[in-house]
């Protein structure tokens, strides 16, 4: 019965050590600032494949919307959140010419985590031109640091437009298609 008690009271020592450290920990990261990253219930939530084929002639945008969301502490004033593009050095999206630029005054006011929220959906504008009909091209989105956020989750901080206007195969193709029609093509 001795060693059963000392067993617990080691066991309930260790938990409780264990607990107040990781808050600690905690309480750095919340202190040190507010996070952002692009919220994912599943990986393929940031990768996006959008093909203007399947839309009529006259349709020449389209709004792709990515969710945002912060870690920390909410803020009683709007933020503004920093999105820029990461070139890849294969088949870049244009600004101006793929997508409208992130800094352009008709988008600005939407890049903006609203006060007292700690999730939003943000547009990406994308423009169909005449060269998506023969070529794929990437938009790789970065979120970024500035005075109201940095970056915490470094897995979460980026995000994958395809733009095309031509038959693409699907996101999921691997996963379900092989096994009944093969491979793509």
């Amino acid at each position: 019965m001795k060693k059963y008690f000392l067993h617990s009271v080691l066991l309930a020592g260790c938990t409780g050590t264990l607990l107040l450290s990781s808050c600690e920990k905690n309480m750095d990261t919340y202190s040190a600032g507010a996070g952002i990253n692009f919220y994912a219930a599943k990986k393929t939530d940031t990768s996006k494949i959008i093909s203007f084929l399947y839309y009529s002639d006259s349709k020449m945008l389209d709004t792709v919307w990515l969710e945002l969301e912060t870690i920390g502490r909410l803020s009683d004033e709007d933020r503004p959140v920093l999105l820029k593009q990461s070139l890849t050095g294969t088949d870049d999206a244009q600004p101006g010419v793929h997508y409208i630029p992130f800094d352009d005054n008709a988008l600005k006011d939407s890049y903006v985590m609203p006060a007292g929220e700690s999730r939003v959906s943000i547009p990406v504008v994308l423009k169909r031109d005449a060269s998506l009909k023969t070529k794929d091209y990437i938009l790789k989105l970065e979120l970024g640091v500035n005075e109201y956020f940095r970056l915490l989750k470094p897995t979460r901080n980026v995000a994958v437009i395809v733009i095309s206007d031509q038959i693409n195969k699907p996101a999921n193709w691997n996963f379900y298609a092989d096994h009944f029609w093969g491979a793509y093509g």
